[in-house]
């Protein structure tokens, strides 16, 4: 599908629980590797382990796989668009991230079996911290966001615990905090899972946490 205000377009898998719906759903975000090649094999994302909970509890899951990974990666989009480890653009790879996002949840808006007012944005590691950054543009009918150790920068190898530039990364969630506000309990969310539901290696923060963030009225 396409991604607005670029030229490229990302793929998108869904799943969907037996009946009619309309059915919650979730849009689920991976994160990144550290090498473009392993970027590229990521291949069509489809962690199943976690869907087939979601799919279990009533949800449709919508799988993109944003631009810069998968079949259709072209180089590194993380060297081009989003810097280096010593100089990270955190901003513009959110900015980036969200249009990928925002690219799935138009398609997924547009299917009649799935409720446009009931839906969550869920990811590990880059892709929590795309999913955060997509609630700032508060899109209609998201009623929370699952991030289980958001960020991005992160080498499990070689700097285990400390992301490239941690600090700016902190920046950034401040800057945005005021854009969306947390809770600490959202009642028609499952009870599902700790980090270790969508892969137990993050490559973002500096252990793994599960954040829930509920997007502001205002």
């Amino acid at each position: 599908m396409p991604v607005a205000g670029t030229d490229a377009s990302i793929v998108v898998t869904s799943f969907r629980p037996p009946g009619d719906g309309p059915f919650p759903w979730i849009v689920l975000s991976h994160g990144t590797a550290t090498t473009p090649e392993a970027n590229r094999a990521i291949g069509r994302y489809r962690p199943l382990p976690p869907i087939r909970e979601w799919v279990r509890r009533g949800y449709a899951v919508v799988v993109p796989v944003r631009r810069g990974y998968g079949a259709r990666a072209a180089g590194s989009i993380s060297a081009t668009l989003y810097g280096s480890c010593a100089r990270p653009d955190f901003r513009r790879a959110g900015e980036g991230a969200a249009l990928d996002l925002l690219a799935a949840v138009a398609w997924a808006r547009a299917e009649r079996d799935l409720d446009t007012t009931r839906w969550l944005l869920v990811g590990q590691s880059a892709g929590g911290f795309a999913s955060i950054y997509t609630a700032t543009k508060h899109p209609d009918g998201l009623v929370a966001v699952l991030a289980f150790a958001p960020g991005r920068g992160g080498d499990p190898d070689k700097r285990p615990g400390e992301p490239c530039a941690s600090d700016r990364m902190a920046e950034l969630f401040a800057s945005i905090a005021p854009r969306v506000r947390r809770c600490r309990c959202c009642g028609s969310m499952p009870r599902t899972t700790g980090s270790s539901a969508l892969g137990s290696r993050s490559s973002g923060s500096r252990a793994s946490a599960r954040r829930v963030v509920g997007v502001s009225s205002s």
